[in-house]
C-alpha cells in the first residue's frame, strides 16, 4: 500500500544509517545482495536505494508513524531520525552521493564509421560544465566492456577518437562513452555498433541504411569504381559506375525496397563484397 512506503523506506534508511560499520559485510550476504552494496556509503544499491527515495517522497510521516518512533524511544532509547526530521534523507544521500549525481555534460551524438583499417568515433556535446573526461569503452559482446581510451575534456563542442580495426576484423564491435565528472561521478551514452568485415577493402554505413548507402574505400584518392547491387537471389537492383570523392561512393536507396542486399564493388578488375541491409 503506498500510505506504508514511506515507511517502510524510512525504516529500511535508518538500519543503514545505524549499522553502517558492518554494512560491508552484510552486502555480502547472499540474501542481501539485491539491496545492500559492501561498503560504507552509499551501502544500498543504486536501483534500490533510488526506490526507498521515491517511495520516501511519495508518503510522508503520518501520526502513527510518529506515535510508534516514540514507543520504540521508550523501550530501547533510539530514534528514527528520519521520522522526526524527514529532511535528513535528502541531506544523507543527495547528487553527492556515488551514483546519484546527474552529469550536466549531455552527448548530443555519438556515432562513428569504418574508414580504411580504423574505426573513427566521433560525438558532440553540450553544456559540459565542471567536467572530466571521456573514456572509450569497446566490447565485442555488447556486455563486457573494457576501456581503451581516454578524451579529456576541453570545453570543445565535438570530439573524436580513432581505434585501431586490424586485429579485430570478421566481427561486430560495441562501443560506448563512459562520461566522468570532476567528482567521479559517471554515467555512460547510449551504444554504438559497427561491423568489422574481414575483407576491409571497402566498409559500408549506415548499416542498416535507411535513405543513402555510402561507400567507404580505403583510399583518400578519386578512384573509378563499378557498384553492382542485387538482392539475396541475385535480382540486380542497381548496376552503376562511379567516381569516387575522396574514397567516398553514396548511393541512393530509393530504388530498394526494405531487405538484405549485396554489394560488389569492381576497383581495376578486382571486386570485393558487402552486405547491407535497407531499413526505411
Amino acid at each position: 500500500l503506498d500510505s506504508f512506503k514511506g515507511d517502510v523506506a524510512r525504516a529500511f534508511l535508518y538500519f543503514v544509517t545505524r549499522y553502517q560499520d558492518n554494512m560491508t559485510s552484510y552486502g555480502n550476504n547472499t540474501q542481501a545482495l539485491q539491496a545492500f552494496e559492501p561498503n560504507t556509503f552509499p551501502s544500498i544499491d543504486i536501483p534500490y536505494l533510488k526506490l526507498m527515495l521515491k517511495w520516501h517522497d511519495l508518503d510522508g510521516v503520518s501520526a502513527r508513524e510518529m506515535v510508534r518512533n516514540n514507543a520504540a524511544y521508550t523501550f530501547q532509547g533510539n530514534r528514527n531520525p528520519y521520522i522526526d526530521h524527514p529532511e535528513y534523507v535528502a541531506m544523507v544521500w543527495n547528487s553527492n552521493c556515488p551514483g546519484l549525481s546527474t552529469l550536466p555534460v549531455n552527448v548530443l551524438y555519438f556515432s562513428g564509421k569504418l574508414q580504411a583499417n580504423k574505426v573513427l568515433l566521433n560525438w558532440e556535446v553540450d553544456n559540459e560544465i565542471n567536467f572530466k573526461a571521456y573514456i572509450v569503452e569497446r566490447s565485442f559482446n555488447g556486455n563486457d566492456y573494457t576501456a581503451i581510451g581516454t578524451v579529456n575534456a576541453t570545453g570543445s563542442k565535438s570530439y573524436t577518437f580513432s581505434d585501431d580495426a586490424n586485429n579485430i576484423r570478421g566481427r561486430r564491435v560495441y562501443y560506448r562513452l563512459k562520461k566522468v565528472d570532476k567528482d567521479g561521478s559517471f554515467t555512460y551514452t547510449e551504444v554504438f555498433s559497427v561491423h568489422i568485415p574481414l575483407n576491409v577493402a571497402f566498409s559500408i554505413y549506415p548499416n542498416p541504411a535507411k535513405e543513402v548507402i555510402q561507400l567507404q574505400i580505403n583510399s583518400n584518392v578519386s578512384v573509378n569504381v563499378q557498384v553492382v547491387v542485387t538482392d539475396m537471389v541475385g535480382k540486380i537492383a542497381i548496376n552503376k559506375s562511379f567516381t569516387s570523392n575522396n574514397g567516398l561512393v553514396k548511393i541512393a536507396t530509393s530504388n530498394l525496397t526494405n531487405g538484405t542486399y549485396l554489394v560488389r564493388l569492381i576497383i581495376g578488375g578486382e571486386q570485393y563484397l558487402q552486405k547491407v541491409i535497407v531499413a526505411k
